[in-house]
């Protein structure tokens, strides 16, 4: 302010400018949503990253390698949420108050206690859906629909090799690509809600 703006001259920056480095993970977020949302007519929801002791019991879960908070807001929210899907099915079941067959996808993090500093922590994706009829067909439908528009060629479903408590024992799979686990695909059991859900 003593030396006067306006004695400064007006220089261009000699930096060069150029686009910013794609964020891959980003992009591949945002490109899943819109398949998602526009083409495959899904409604994106999100939930809080927590959930009960009550919920871990009721699908079947340990409550070891749960995060369990210090700090609780209420008890519905005690541990962080190793998986997505408790918190998807509550959402599920609040949107059929409102439409027949609703379908819900989520994009969030898991975390999971594995004795290091950090846990381990993941984004991941949720689909669930109410089905009336051919359940399990439906939602394999889906998701090949889904991989299809996405660009993924070569995944394959093959048997479920780590249980998956909630889920319906006859109708779950685990879903591979290029000899690696990327998720599971299963009917939700039963015992956990009345309505035929169906998740990837």
């Amino acid at each position: 302010r003593m030396h006067g703006y306006e004695n400064i001259p007006n220089l261009v920056p000699s930096l060069p400018a150029r686009a910013p480095r794609v964020n891959i993970q980003r992009k591949n977020e945002h490109d899943a949503r819109e398949i998602l949302a526009y083409s495959l007519k899904l409604t994106e929801t999100y939930n809080y990253s927590f959930y009960s002791i009550k919920t871990i019991e009721q699908y079947g879960l340990k409550e070891n390698g749960h995060i369990k908070l210090l700090n609780i807001l209420s008890e519905d929210q005690t541990h962080m949420r190793a998986t997505l899907v408790p918190n998807l099915v509550t959402s599920l079941m609040e949107a059929a108050k409102f439409e027949e067959s609703p379908a819900l996808f989520e994009f969030g993090r898991s975390y999971k206690e594995v004795g290091e500093f950090m846990p381990e922590e993941k984004t991941v994706l949720a689909v669930a859906k109410i089905i009336k009829s051919d359940t399990f067909s439906n939602i394999k439908s889906l998701l090949e629909e889904f991989l299809d528009i996405f660009g993924v060629k070569g995944a394959e479903l093959i048997e479920v090799q780590v249980e998956i408590p909630y889920a319906h024992p006859p109708q779950r799979a685990e879903i591979k690509l290029r000899g690696k686990s990327i998720g599971n695909i299963f009917v939700l059991h039963p015992s956990i809600q009345d309505e035929k859900i169906a998740i990837f």
